[in-house]
């Protein structure tokens, strides 16, 4: 927000300082949605549902048109790709261990 060069720059100053005021854990702006919310991840059923909402988030916001397109998610490991960002240890859900970033 402070590269004079972005365009959207003051529009982004309105939107981040309007979200501020309503919560008081901000003191400038807020960019991210607030909460955490962790789960326990126990049988492979719950774990594979919320790995696909994960793969899903950025097809849902219109980011790409296939899970496996944005660049950041795991959904190309698990489609077999090879020009990911991030390597991950695939989960097999028949025999669930965990998930590890490598």
């Amino acid at each position: 927000m402070e590269n004079p060069a972005e365009s959207r720059r003051d529009w982004l100053k309105v939107v981040f300082e309007y979200h501020e005021k309503f919560n008081c854990n901000n003191q400038h702006f807020q960019l991210w949605q607030q909460g955490n919310h962790p789960k326990i991840l126990l049988n492979p059923k719950y774990t594979e549902q919320k790995l696909n909402y994960i793969h899903a988030n950025p097809l849902v916001a219109g980011i790409v048109d296939l899970e496996e397109e944005y660049i950041y998610s795991s959904a190309r490991n698990y489609i077999g790709r090879k020009d990911f960002i991030l390597n991950v240890e695939i989960i097999d859900f028949g025999a669930q261990i965990g998930y590890i970033l490598m």
